[in-house]
């Protein structure tokens, strides 16, 4: 159940950084002004609609000379709010169960979750879907929000966000500290960082140029360390039968039942082979024999 909760949490993640570039690169339009004399320069997310360029103005950089205005026009603006106000929720509450699924395995070794553990990993999941409501309504711009609201909403998003993605990174990080000294225990410590950081560095708008896009920037790089991790992890289980046997007897069967998984593939893979070269020296046995008849 936890490897079929990650799969998932994985393909939905992977959908919500395809959907994140998607609706940027191809929904956003960037327009080009002359800014008004004496300018100075400046950048800051706007949400306002424009008659003018028939859409939703998203961000505002003012140059001396020229202003870039980030704009979704009007007859893709209900695409973008419902794709960015569903896909990221989505990822993010399978990452979450996915995540306690897997503490609570490890706990049920010992004794039960308390209550006030359970209070404690549901306050994440909590204050990011309180923060995240008003979107799928309103989109980004939060429009159906009264103005002194917007800022307790957004906050409560990013403390969900950050301190959800801390406690999927956490889970992994507990779940080593029931390993030996092993290569495995870096592994898993790889996908702990890599599942911590993607979920904060795709949370972030890509369209501000400064701190969205270098935070963008770690997005491809923490999924890299969160798959990467989890091959080496199976590889290195699937070499070596005493780490098999310590897992099976300690530990919870998420690594165990990759590391089988992987194994079965080489024998799979071996098999094959030994199948193939059987078969052309029984096929060149039989070319010899029909010769010698």
């Amino acid at each position: 159940m936890v490897i079929l909760l990650y799969g998932i949490a994985a393909f939905t993640l992977a959908s919500s950084i395809l959907e994140d570039a998607g609706t940027k690169l191809v929904l956003v339009q960037v327009m080009e002004e002359k800014s008004p004399p004496g300018s100075v320069t400046e950048s800051y997310f706007l949400y306002e609609p424009s008659e003018k360029y028939d859409g939703e103005i998203v961000y505002k950089i003012v140059n001396p000379d020229t202003t870039l205005l980030y704009v979704i026009p009007n007859s893709s603006l209900i695409y973008y709010n419902l794709l960015n106000s569903t896909v990221l929720p989505i990822a993010f509450v399978f990452r979450w169960i996915a995540s306690t699924t897997l503490l609570r395995s490890l706990y049920q070794r010992v004794g039960k979750l308390s209550l006030f553990l359970w209070i404690i990993l549901s306050l994440p999941l909590v204050f990011y879907l309180i923060g995240k409501a008003p979107g799928f309504f309103s989109g980004e711009s939060l429009a159906g929000v009264d103005e002194e609201y917007r800022y307790f909403f957004r906050l409560l998003f990013r403390i969900g966000t950050i301190g959800g993605n801390i406690l999927f990174g956490l889970a992994f990080f507990i779940f080593v500290t029931k390993i030996g000294e092993s290569k495995l225990k870096d592994y898993l410590i790889i996908v702990g960082i890599g599942d911590t950081i993607v979920g904060i560095s795709l949370s972030t708008s890509a369209i501000e140029p400064t701190y969205g896009v270098a935070a963008h920037s770690f997005v491809l790089l923490s999924s890299y360390l969160f798959s990467i991790g989890f091959f080496l992890s199976a590889i290195s289980i699937s070499q070596d039968i005493s780490l098999r046997k310590s897992i099976k007897g300690s530990m919870h069967d998420l690594v165990g039942d990759i590391g089988s998984a992987q194994m079965e593939q080489e024998i799979e893979k071996k098999v094959t082979e030994i199948m193939q070269i059987q078969q052309k020296e029984m096929k060149n046995k039989l070319e010899v024999f029909h010769l010698k008849l």
